[in-house]
């Protein structure tokens, strides 16, 4: 029986120590990332979780590992990411793109904000939905993510790797890196993505 959670109780004492989590062949689905308390691991620097057959979607990922600021490296090798287009057709994709994209537009508020009229708040009411409308017609998704580091996320053996090529920029945040590997006498293709 493996974990399907990283609760807080376990990080309490020593999340802002950990720098290398490996949580290889664990029981953790998509809802891990919305579950568990990777922000409270503020030096994180590799996060495995290869062999996880029941993460599907990367864009949950991308919103967690986007805060820390130290993460260099993430293996997802193994699980069963989806394809890019069975990613962006999803509803989480679209509901983290509209999350994205909304807390981008969002500005501190302020005093001045308070006093705006009813009509003001209707008009930007009406931008923000022109806004979110435009994202959704848009044939090709890109994430308004700012990652805070160069973070590598090791997408290797999985269905989105195999619908990726060698060069191409995936949401505008990462460069398709693939190459052969013999190492062990296993000849297997690595794919990596790197932060632009």
């Amino acid at each position: 029986m493996g974990l399907e959670r990283l609760s807080y109780p376990l990080l309490v004492d020593v999340g802002d120590k950990v720098e290398e989590l490996d949580l290889s062949a664990n029981l953790f689905s998509d809802r891990f990332w919305a579950s568990s308390h990777i922000p409270f691991l503020p030096k994180l620097r590799v996060l495995r979780l290869r062999e996880n057959k029941k993460v599907s979607l990367l864009s949950p990922a991308l919103l967690a590992i986007a805060d820390l600021p130290c993460v260099e490296m993430v293996d997802l090798s193994y699980t069963s990411l989806r394809s890019r287009r069975e990613e962006e057709n999803s509803a989480t994709f679209q509901l983290y793109l509209q999350l994205l994209s909304r807390e981008q537009e969002e500005r501190p508020f302020t005093a001045e904000d308070a006093q705006l009229s009813e009509s003001h708040e209707k008009i930007k009411a009406d931008e923000k939905s022109k806004t979110e409308e435009k994202s959704k017609t848009e044939e090709s998704a890109s994430l308004p993510l700012r990652l805070k580091n160069a973070a590598c996320v090791n997408i290797s053996a999985t269905p989105l790797a195999a619908s990726l090529c060698a060069g191409e920029v995936l949401w505008g945040l990462f460069r398709v890196e693939k190459w052969r590997d013999s190492a062990g006498g296993k000849d297997a293709e690595r794919t990596l993505l790197r932060a632009l």
